[in-house]
């Protein structure tokens, strides 16, 4: 079942520097998958936190 949730491009923006980093971290193994989700799944609660919607 496809998703019905947008893509959030704002959030996304303001993470770029995060996103880029974070993938060089895991395409060089210097970082487990599961930080970087954990850390992303924990920004993204915060962030939703400040912005209404």
């Amino acid at each position: 079942m496809p998703s019905t949730r947008t893509i959030d491009w704002d959030l996304i923006r303001q993470q770029y520097d995060q996103i880029v980093k974070y993938t060089t971290a895991l395409r060089l193994g210097t970082a487990e998958v599961e930080q970087v989700l954990r850390r992303f799944a924990a920004s993204h609660v915060t962030s939703r936190r400040r912005r209404p919607r």
